[in-house]
């Protein structure tokens, strides 16, 4: 390349031109990677699996009731409730109005509804209406628009073959309170105990 040393010395400059902000680049991601995997490893590790994990309560299946000639006198029934996990609702009042009509409430209930699940943890599902109808499990689940973070949830009724009477006298399960709460630390909303009248 004799004679033609400036035009040699020009490429090298360009070289260094493009070189800077390539190593430049490479510096930056491993300083983020050693910051994510090193410095905040842990945290984020534990963080990664409380959220690939869903703690979900299942009720224990009760037992049926037979008389002394072994008729059933308290048995149980597939039920179906519709509930809600806030963190994928809008809360928009047009598809609150929506989600009211669909499940035939009227306003002031389904606001009680609402406020009672936002004080609970977003990501549990808390109880809009409890042993909803075919009827109604089609009007959600048909929606034109749907409802984002509705869901129905199955579960198990019982079913008092003398009505009311029976229920009175062998008990009854129903939802905590905040009185059952403050009694006992162990409950929690959305807990289920046994209860008499």
């Amino acid at each position: 390349m004799i004679g033609r040393e400036d035009e040699v010395k020009e490429y090298r400059t360009r070289i260094w031109i493009f070189q800077v902000p390539i190593v430049l680049g490479f510096l930056i991601l491993a300083g983020r990677l050693f910051y994510l995997q090193i410095l905040k490893g842990d945290e984020l590790r534990s963080f990664s699996e409380a959220n690939r994990l869903k703690k979900e309560k299942v009720l224990a299946a009760r037992g049926r009731i037979y008389d002394r000639n072994g008729k059933v006198i308290i048995d149980n029934r597939a039920a179906f409730d519709a509930v809600l996990v806030s963190q994928y609702y809008s809360f928009e009042e047009r598809d609150n109005r929506r989600l009211a009509s669909a499940l035939k409430m009227n306003a002031d209930e389904f606001d009680k509804k609402l406020s009672k699940i936002n004080r609970g943890p977003s990501y549990a599902p808390g109880l809009l209406k409890a042993d909803i109808s075919k009827e109604l499990i089609a009007a959600i689940e048909t929606a034109p628009l749907g409802f984002p973070g509705v869901d129905i949830e199955s579960n198990v009724q019982r079913k008092y073959h003398y009505g009311d009477v029976s229920a009175q006298l062998f008990g009854y399960v129903s939802e905590v309170g905040k009185k059952d709460i403050k009694s006992d630390t162990r409950l929690q909303q959305g807990d289920y105990i046994g209860n008499r009248a």
